[in-house]
Parts: C-alpha cells; sequence; structure tokens
C-alpha cells in the first residue's frame, strides 16, 4: 500500500513561488485607513493598503463582496473628491450621508431610478471650442462601441465616420445655446436640415468643412453613418435623459474645486449599456481636468496635483462606464492625481469590451490586482495561474507491504494558486496580486461588518431624507 503526502517545501528553490508574508507586504501593511492611499483589506490583524494613486482592480462575480467589502468602504474613507459609478441602489444609500458630510454631492441620475435629488448634466458644456466637441464625439463614440470580434474593420470605419458628423452637431448646438436634445432632431432630420447646423458653425471653418465633407457622401453611406450616430446618441432619445441633461447644475471645475465632493453616476441594471456613452464621457471630462489643474499646478510651483487625488470608483465599469482611455488612466493617472479602482466581474468581460489586447494591458497597467471568492471564468483563472507561478511542495512518499516497507522523500512543483483554489475562497477573501511582490491571500472588509465603516455610513435623519 502506498500513500503520498505534500506540503509547502520550506527553504529549497529560491526561485519557486510562495505566498506572501508580512515581510514580503512591506510598505504596505498599515496599522489604520491613511490619507490618500486606498485600503485594500486585512492581513493577519493589520490592514493592507495600495501605495499613493497607485492603481486598483479587483475582478469577482456578484455576490463576491467586490462593492460592500472594497468600493463602499473605499467611497466612505475617502478624503477628497470622488467619482462612484452605481448599478445597487445601496452603493449610493451607504454612502451619501457621509459624502454629504464632507463635500458637496451630485447625484447624475438621468432615467431618474432613484428617490435622490439629482442634477442636470449636459455634454455640450465641454463642447465650447471645435477641439472640446471633437473629444466629447469621441468619448461618447468610443465608449458606445464592444472591440474585438468579427466586423471589427467595417465597425470601425462606420463608427469613425459617425464621429465625424457629432462633432460638427455638438458644436452647433454648444454654439446656438440649444440642448442635446436638438442635435437628436437633428440626427432624426437627417440631410435635410443642414441649413440647420451650419447657423451653428459660421465662426469655425474647420467645423463648418468637417460639416461639408461628412454631407458630401453618396447617398446610402450617408445614410449608414447617421444610422450609426444614432445608436451612439440614442439614450438622449429617453425623454427622462433628455431632460436631465438640458441644464448644467454640475461641472468637473465644481467637483474638483478642492473640496472632497462627490458625483454618483447612477443607472439601474437594464439601462446599462444605452448610458455607457454618456457616464463614460463625464468620468473622461473629469479627468481631462484634473490632468489640466496638475499640469497648471507643476508649472506653478511644483506642488502635488489633487491632493488628496480624485477617486474614480468605478462599479462595474464594462457596462456602466466603458472609458475609451482606461489603459492610459490606469498606468498615468498618478501623475495627475487620480487614485483609480476598476471593478469588474472577470477578465473575459473586459476582453468582450475592450478586445483581447487592450484587455490584458488595462489588466496590467493596475500596480493591484485583486480577485475574490467565486470565479468562474477560464480567462480570469488562468491569468492567476500564469501570474502566481508555480510554488515547492514537499513530497513524503510510504509504502507498506507484508515484510518491509519503504519512506522516500521528494520535492514538486505545482501552481500555487490552482483554478480550484482560487475560486474556492472563503466568501470574504481575496487574492491580492501587487506589482513584483509575492501574492497575498487577505481579507475583504464589509462594510456592514466593520464598526468603523458602521459609523461612517451611518446617517443623520435629515441627511437620510430625500430633500
Amino acid at each position: 500500500m502506498a500513500a503520498d503526502r505534500l506540503r509547502r517545501g520550506g527553504g529549497g528553490d529560491p526561485e519557486a513561488a510562495r505566498w506572501a508574508g508580512r515581510r514580503s507586504l512591506k510598505g504596505l501593511v498599515v496599522n489604520r485607513p491613511e490619507r490618500g492611499r486606498l485600503t485594500l483589506g486585512s492581513f493577519g490583524r493589520s490592514l493592507v493598503a495600495a501605495e499613493e494613486r497607485h492603481s486598483v482592480l479587483v475582478a469577482g462575480p456578484t455576490q463576491s463582496g467586490k462593492t460592500a467589502g472594497l468600493v463602499i468602504p473605499a467611497i466612505l474613507e475617502w478624503q477628497g473628491p470622488v467619482i462612484a459609478t452605481s448599478v445597487k441602489s445601496d452603493l449610493v444609500d451607504t454612502t451619501i450621508a457621509r459624502r454629504r458630510k464632507v463635500g458637496s454631492v451630485f447625484v447624475f441620475d438621468p432615467t431618474e431610478a432613484t428617490t435622490h435629488r439629482r442634477v442636470s448634466a449636459s455634454p455640450l458644456r465641454s463642447c465650447g471650442s471645435w477641439q472640446q466637441a471633437r473629444q466629447v464625439a469621441h468619448w461618447l463614440t468610443q465608449a458606445s462601441r464592444s472591440g474585438g470580434g468579427a466586423g471589427f474593420q467595417d465597425a470601425n470605419f462606420w463608427y469613425g465616420q459617425a464621429e465625424k458628423l457629432i462633432a460638427p452637431m455638438l458644436f452647433s448646438a454648444r454654439s446656438q445655446g440649444a440642448s442635446i436634445d436638438q442635435v437628436v432632431r437633428w440626427l432624426d432630420g437627417g440631410p435635410a436640415i443642414q441649413a440647420e447646423v451650419e447657423t451653428g458653425l459660421v465662426d469655425e471653418p474647420r467645423a463648418a468643412e468637417a460639416w461639408r465633407a461628412c454631407q458630401g457622401r453618396e447617398e446610402k453611406q450617408l445614410s449608414s453613418i447617421y444610422a450609426t450616430a444614432e445608436l451612439i446618441l440614442s439614450c438622449f432619445a429617453d425623454p427622462k435623459v433628455a431632460r436631465n441633461s438640458e441644464r448644467d447644475e454640475y461641472s468637473p471645475a465644481a467637483l474638483l474645486d478642492g473640496g472632497a465632493n462627490t458625483l454618483f453616476l447612477v443607472a439601474p441594471l437594464h439601462e446599462q449599456e444605452r448610458l455607457a456613452p454618456l457616464f463614460a464621457t463625464m468620468v473622461q471630462e473629469a479627468v481631462r481636468v484634473a490632468i489640466e489643474i496638475a499640469t497648471a499646478s507643476a508649472s506653478c510651483d511644483g506642488r502635488a496635483p489633487l491632493d488628496p487625488p480624485l477617486l474614480l470608483a468605478l462599479d462595474e465599469l464594462t457596462n456602466i462606464a466603458p472609458l475609451p482611455d482606461l489603459d492610459k488612466i490606469a498606468s498615468t493617472g498618478a501623475a495627475h492625481g487620480i487614485q483609480l479602482l476598476s471593478a469588474i466581474q472577470d477578465v473575459s468581460q473586459l476582453k468582450e469590451r475592450f478586445g483581447a489586447e487592450r484587455a490584458q494591458t488595462i489588466v496590467n497597467n493596475h500596480r493591484a490586482r485583486m480577485f475574490a471568492s467565486g470565479l468562474g471564468d477560464p480567462e480570469t483563472l488562468d491569468y492567476i495561474q500564469r501570474v502566481t507561478g508555480a510554488g515547492q511542495f514537499a513530497q513524503h512518499s510510504e509504502t507498506v507491504g507484508e515484510k518491509s516497507g519503504s519512506r522516500t522523500e521528494g520535492v514538486l512543483y505545482r501552481d500555487l494558486a490552482p483554478a480550484n483554489v482560487v475560486r474556492e475562497q472563503k466568501p470574504g477573501e481575496a487574492l491580492l496580486i501587487y506589482g513584483s511582490r509575492r501574492p497575498a491571500r487577505i481579507r475583504l472588509r464589509p462594510w456592514y461588518k466593520q464598526k468603523r465603516l458602521r459609523a461612517l455610513a451611518q446617517a443623520q435623519s435629515e441627511e437620510a431624507s430625500n430633500v
């Protein structure tokens, strides 16, 4: 009879993968939440926090605890400005009172899914120049598409042409003091309303030239371009969305005025895809302003920009706010005073939205990558196995016969974090891969289980009201 037993190897091969101990997490282990640092979870009796402005990615299926255990605590504790996307009312309901205590709060809820006091915000606000109008058209267009599959090059062409059509319309509407609803009407009217658009382009020859170039397309092609543009701006055809996009009751300048202000972007689950271009554009717009502030600060006195940084707490980002520049923000946001927290379900979801190559870049550009329990996506599990490597394990074998037996000791290598181990993590546990450090097993901090976080979420009766 033979029996084999495995145990984790001790010294042995210095190149073998190992789980992190406290020593491996030096600089990340803290005793309490620190200003300007995102707390990731607990490690033993201590906390683990990302270094200042280092981007964080968390992946986990629904009910894995990533929202309650990481995103909500981050919003409650953050001492600077915040932009938070929400597909669950509990995120806003749990954090809004705390955010009101520390600064101004703007709730952009274009489909009126919550009872919180809402603000109106128009994408035309940032279309005062031709360059800005082109940028907004680009954000709207890129966020409305999924990249990578069959027909990608075809889609590239039509979306590119639609972007060229939308930009002059945005600029013209802003120049004429019109609303985004007017742009929708122009699209519905087709080439027949060309003169109305041109009225707002007389002072910008480049915009007028771009408009005429679009209108000069062959009729069938132009019809397809208009159809694509209508798809991109389809959310504004909804009367509720149009009504909540008429006025400028919010601006990135107001959000980033030096206070701990908050913008909540709210969409119910069934409206995510439709509102994604609008939400992504609002986030990109705030990022642009943050970069402008950072550039101005550096040129004036060399001070650190946005201290504390702007926290982008993007829950379910692939559905609700698929930022066209997400990979760049993840890698360079720190230099501009931006702390990125990206929450997704799995790597496959990223690939479906951004394409395989960009999805990999997005993951790699996040300094801290966390994986919650219950993951079943093969792409994600395979990624974890590859980056955590093979650990060294001691193998003890015994053979017992009728008259004799033998014992042997050996060493074998196997995945440090095999798929079943990651998938079967206990609820509330997460695997942390941080830069070049050894992988660590940490625990999330569900806000409702933490006395301090519950206190931060505690709302006074007048703050919990809807007035």
